[in-house]
């Protein structure tokens, strides 16, 4: 939501500079960290039993406690306390993973996989392996040192926050390397995997996080960097396609739009597609701005909010945005209502033709709210698959440290409903025409020639 990026990128780089990836700590300590953990997300949360019960919670609680050990690693003590916060099913508070035990030599898995919601199997989509140790793209893999990979992806998934599992499945999809670090810290990997039918095993070495990013960088850069959002033109069809991958940068922004509906405007294109299937979300103010350009009426993303104000909050706000409190600023929850649509500016620019909207399950946080706007006030068609994101959530992240091994966790303070929602809707934004994501694009323009006939 609204400043979530900014202030996520305020605390990775703190995180940077303050978690010894080094150390082991006591039992004590750790059990110490856990206790704080609950006793922080409950100050700053708005309603952390939404999803979960308290007595759930503290059920699991005490059974984390019990694989709590002395001389354990953040990254041991990641993997009893990330499934703990992720139980709680909001998708913007969760454990940060831990960075800082990565440097350029750190060993990892040297492929990425593609894992498939539908039955959890896993699939390499690039390898980072000399070439004769490389694992053939598009493998299947079926067990790495002799444990089920159906059964890794179960454990990892349970480190990630997420309402939805197809969420979770699609995040992990981009962390991949990140959550198999956490599950298997080898430097030797036996990969069991099968191509068109016939099972093969093969003995990897794990290869450098230098390695891995210098290779994934120049494999990215021959295809094409993704960038925060960009216009494309598709000039044998006509069709003007805005790739919007990150809320990000309104300043950025507000140059790129102005520029890119010129652009569609010079060419008399009568067709845009936006893709926000790679968008996890970011600053909503950037969402107005796109509807500024693109819809017929006024609007508005939120219709109410519920926000928790608590001493944590307040301290953070006032460390890192410069905002003051007085004595009179009182804690607690205060719901705040909106009841009037945001107004339509003079636009000479504002596209009045065909829009279509594609969205993905990874689809989340502004992003979402982006598209049930969208959706709401009709500027549109919506392709692709309903979004990661609740169309009635939490949101606007607080960060923390544990105190001991300054662990950072994020913590949402405010619940948003969406513009015409109310607790009822338990879904994402769901599409008007549903397909797998990587089939939105062909739909989109399937649907443009079609109509144009």
């Amino acid at each position: 939501m609204k400043k979530s990026f900014l202030l996520f990128t305020l605390c990775f780089f703190l995180l940077i500079n303050t978690l010894n990836a080094q150390n082991t700590f006591s039992r004590e300590e750790l059990l110490d960290d856990m206790d704080s953990l609950y006793v922080m997300i409950n100050d700053v949360h708005p309603d952390m039993f939404a999803f979960l019960s308290k007595e759930a919670f503290e059920d699991k609680l005490d059974q984390a406690r019990l694989l709590v050990r002395d001389g354990m690693t953040v990254r041991e003590f990641f993997k009893v306390i990330a499934p703990l916060v992720a139980a709680l099913g909001d998708g913007h508070t969760s454990v940060y993973f831990p960075y800082t035990l990565w440097d350029s030599k750190t060993l990892l898995i040297p492929f990425e996989a593609e894992v498939r919601y539908a039955d959890s199997s896993v699939f390499v989509i690039r390898d980072y392996s000399e070439p004769e140790n490389a694992i053939p793209v598009g493998a299947k893999a079926l067990r790495i040192n002799e444990k089920d990979m159906k059964k890794m992806v179960s454990e990892m998934l349970t480190c990630i926050s997420g309402e939805q599992d197809f969420y979770k499945v699609a995040t992990l999809n981009r962390r991949f390397k990140e959550l198999m670090y956490i599950a298997m810290n080898d430097t030797v990997f036996t990969i069991v995997y099968n191509v068109e039918v016939k099972e093969i095993e093969k003995t990897i070495p794990a290869r450098s996080y230098g390695h891995i990013y210098h290779a994934a960088k120049k494999a990215d850069t021959e295809k094409e960097q993704k960038v925060r959002y960009y216009l494309d033109i598709d000039e044998e069809n006509h069709i003007a396609i805005i790739y919007f991958n990150w809320f990000d940068d309104l300043s950025l922004f507000v140059t790129f739009i102005d520029s890119a509906f010129s652009v569609i405007r010079e060419r008399g294109i009568s067709d845009l597609i936006i893709d926000i299937r790679q968008n996890n979300g970011g600053d909503s103010r950037i969402g107005n701005e796109f509807f500024q350009y693109i819809s017929p009426v006024p609007f508005e993303q939120f219709g109410k909010s519920i926000i928790r104000s608590s001493h944590r909050q307040m301290a953070f706000a006032e460390k890192y945005t410069g905002r003051t409190f007085s004595p009179e600023d009182t804690v607690g929850l205060a719901t705040f209502e909106i009841h009037k649509l945001i107004e339509l500016r003079d636009n000479p620019l504002r596209f009045s033709e065909n829009i279509y909207l594609l969205t993905s399950h990874y689809t989340f946080s502004s992003a979402t709210s982006f598209a049930w706007a969208f959706q709401y006030f009709n500027m549109g068609t919506v392709i692709g698959e309903e979004t990661g994101g609740l169309v009635v959530c939490f949101g606007d992240i607080i960060p923390q440290f544990l105190p001991n091994t300054r662990m950072q966790f994020g913590t949402s303070h405010k619940k948003f409903y969406h513009y015409g929602t109310n607790d009822s809707n338990t879904h994402g934004t769901i599409p008007d025409y549903e397909v797998p994501a990587d089939r939105a694009m062909d739909h989109a323009v399937d649907l443009i020639l079609r109509s144009r006939r």
